[in-house]
């Protein structure tokens, strides 16, 4: 799957993503104005160009803060064949270069109090720069987009000459509600970059507003895009977690808004050498290696991750196994029907290959026949075959205990989170699955999932070899890495053409 942070590859048309209520929000018609306001460092540049990217008209990003150099260096897309132009304006006003005519806010107040029978000239005051505004004027009838970086600074620091006129406001509220309205009259959208992270009196008056955070949890980064209100426009959520990988604004939608019709689609195992099992992912494969062996991997779950997105992670383990010549002994939760899983492996393997090598298990890991052996040419019926051992199923009566697993082997465990720490499952059975473990060597790997409230949970987690944690926030879902240790990934299910290539998308939060 390409990814963003590709070196010298910027395909920005799959991998720069905005909000949808954005799209929206910047739709033909009325011109809006939106404040995105957050710490330093939390993304507020990389959103207003991904905005301008998306955006079918002119662009302008007038910076105060950033240089065009800096802005070229952190965002190497800009500019590369196939991205849309941005007209990158540095106002050296901002900074208050030598020759500007820049005064402070608080300068012209002053002025005003000195000569309190005499008005400024509003636009003259804040006047544009010179390249922006012959832009604006001749895209008079496109639609335009420009970003302010950052409104503050505009505002108190670089305020232009000021001639005499008649009749115009000059509080700094009202200067800053004149500017507004003379960007609208030009028919501009506008976006304005705070330097604050508090809400501030503007955002009362814009038509949207939105928040950036950065929060360090335990070494790794979250990010969260949280709208305060966008007029007028239809909300699918209030919140997003977003990656800036790649120095590019990527949003991730909520999982469960995603439709997956179809067949659990999989990836095939490239043929590496490596041991262990080919998880059926890419993604978790480049980010997480193969599954562990002989020791079990355990994916650790909250009662808030629906049983859904945990099959759709398992499905594609069981078809890669047995694509291999592998062999699959499945533990089902309890919540999931036969009828649905036979229907399932069906849609990948015949049902000659999946009676001889697909094997369900009990909730105390006994083997019970094959849901497939009633099968036309099955030889048999689920309540009159009698069920192979473990051991024989797997080791097939051969001295060489790997050679008779195939190339590799997969064991999907979903123990019940009520099972109690003292139960005969979690002594015997667990003993059971680790001995079989180190018998079958590098033939076998162990896929546990398991709750994160169930009774078994600290004896699991003391002895697999890969531990990942599933969890859940916002209506988000996320995979976390504790050993190995790993960046947030945010698990989802894939939209457009990768919806029939990809079981499920983990996008780091970086």
């Amino acid at each position: 799957m390409q990814r963003a942070a590709e070196a010298g590859k910027y395909d920005l048309g799959a991998r720069q993503v905005v909000p949808p209520e954005l799209g929206r929000f910047f739709a033909p018609g009325l011109s809006r104005t939106l404040t995105i306001r957050g710490p330093p460092g939390s993304g507020k540049t990389t959103l207003a160009l991904a905005l301008l990217h998306a955006f079918p008209g002119y662009r302008a990003f007038v910076s105060g803060r950033v240089s065009r150099n800096s802005l070229l260096r952190e965002h190497p897309w800009i500019g590369q064949p196939g991205s849309p132009p941005i007209d990158l304006v540095e106002d050296l006003r901002f900074r208050g270069a030598e020759g500007s005519g820049a005064i402070s806010v608080g300068s012209l107040r002053d002025t005003l109090e000195a000569r309190a029978n005499d008005l400024v000239e509003l636009s003259s005051v804040l006047a544009l720069p010179p390249d922006l505004a012959r832009a604006i004027d001749s895209h008079r009838k496109d639609p335009k987009l420009v970003v302010i970086d950052s409104w503050e600074a505009w505002v108190e620091n670089t305020l232009g000459p000021t001639p005499l006129a008649i009749d115009v406001p000059t509080t700094r509220w009202e200067l800053e509600r004149s500017l507004l309205d003379r960007f609208l009259d030009a028919g501009v959208h506008l976006v304005l970059i705070g330097e604050r992270n508090e809400p501030a009196r503007l955002d009362y008056v814009t038509d949207g507003a939105l928040t950036l955070s950065l929060a360090d949890r335990e070494g790794r980064a979250e990010r969260w895009l949280v709208y305060q209100k966008l007029r007028g426009t239809r909300m699918n959520s209030l919140s997003y977690p977003f990656t800036l990988e790649g120095g590019v604004f990527r949003a991730i939608e909520p999982a469960q808004a995603r439709p997956a019709p179809g067949p659990i689609p999989f990836q095939p195992d490239p043929g590496s050498n490596h041991p262990g099992a080919w998880p059926g992912s890419e993604d978790f494969a480049t980010r997480f290696g193969r599954l562990a062996s002989p020791g079990p991997t355990l994916l650790e779950v909250d009662d808030e991750t629906p049983l859904r997105l945990l099959w759709r992670m398992s499905v594609p383990i069981l078809i890669s196994a047995l694509r291999s010549g592998g062999r699959v002994l499945l533990q089902p939760p309890s919540t999931l029907s036969v009828n649905a899983l036979t229907q399932e492996m069906l849609l990948h393997l015949p049902a000659e290959v999946l009676r001889a090598k697909f094997l369900l298990l009990s909730p105390d890991l006994g083997p019970v026949s094959s849901p497939f052996s009633s099968m036309e040419g099955g030889g048999g019926s689920p309540e009159t075959e009698a069920p192979p051992t473990l051991e024989h199923f797997l080791f097939v009566e051969t001295s060489s205990p790997p050679d008779g697993i195939g190339v590799h082997s997969v064991m999907v465990l979903f123990p019940e989170h009520t099972i109690d720490p003292g139960s005969r499952w979690a002594t015997q059975p667990l003993a059971r699955v680790l001995e079989l473990a180190n018998r079958a060597g590098e033939g076998l790997s162990i896929v546990l999932f398991a709750r994160s409230t169930s009774g078994l949970i600290e004896r699991l987690r003391s002895r697999a070899l890969t531990h990942l944690l599933v969890h859940s926030e916002r209506g988000q879902y996320f995979l976390t890495g504790i050993r190995p240790w790993s960046p947030h990934f945010a698990l989802g299910l894939p939209l457009g053409q990768d919806q029939d290539l990809l079981p499920y998308d983990l996008v780091p939060v970086v």
